[in-house]
């Protein structure tokens, strides 16, 4: 849980999911953009607050030592440290029992087609999500999405359905069943993450630490 701990201990987090485009002018003065249809992984800047004990840090620093820039660690943001549930909390009305009552239909693209039947003690104007919440499908799937519009409950009942407008395409992951599953949300949400490179530190007077650089992780998507 070394990645885990200096996200927890962070002073700044900087999150980026940049589409891979590029663009041209034309000689006329028209700006084109051809966007490639990728994976958009997320990418992490992590600074680790500065004077830390190195007697805290001694630990996390033989975790890193051991991942380095080969091995995975799953991450949250606002599960671990509730200080940080800002950045990821549900904005949505539901309650998290009609959460868990929420299943996959179908999906095509960003958008994904979500059974609503089972919800109960809503209202149609009540928000299932609300533009920038987190999702992610339940029980061992990788890769979270933000969703992209508000959407409202509507009114519910025998096969009533929603669409979600994420953030990305969806990505199938090998040995799980999209189409079924449930849904999370908020700090439940976790990624997979690899350091790009891996920072040297500093002892300093009074047994503090500083690390040299910021940490760089970036989503490891592997199916």
């Amino acid at each position: 849980m070394s990645i885990q701990k200096i996200i927890d201990r962070s002073e700044t987090v900087n999150i980026a999911r940049n589409k891979l485009a590029g663009s041209t002018i034309s000689r006329s003065g028209r700006l084109r953009t051809n966007a490639i249809a990728t994976a958009q992984p997320f990418r992490f800047t992590v600074k680790y607050a500065p004077k830390q004990q190195y007697s805290v840090a001694r630990e996390i620093i033989e975790q890193l030592n051991r991942l380095d820039t080969v091995f995975i660690e799953t991450i949250d943001i606002g599960a671990t440290q509730t200080g940080l549930s800002w950045i990821t909390e549900y904005q949505g009305d539901l309650s998290s029992a009609n959460l868990d009552l929420l299943t996959i239909n179908d999906f095509t693209g960003t958008i994904l087609f979500v059974d609503t039947s089972a919800l109960t003690g809503t209202s149609p104007t009540d928000f299932l999500f609300k533009k920038g919440d987190y999702i992610q499908f339940a029980d061992g799937y990788k890769y979270p999405y933000t969703v992209t519009e508000d959407v409202t409950v509507g009114v519910v009942g025998t096969g009533s359905s929603t669409i979600i407008p994420l953030s990305r395409g969806v990505i199938e992951q090998n040995g799980y069943t999209i189409v079924g599953a449930n849904i999370v949300a908020g700090t439940d949400v976790r990624w997979q993450v690899k350091m790009l490179s891996k920072p040297n530190f500093t002892l300093e007077p009074a047994r503090y630490i500083e690390f040299d650089s910021d940490f760089e992780l970036m989503e490891v998507i592997e199916d």
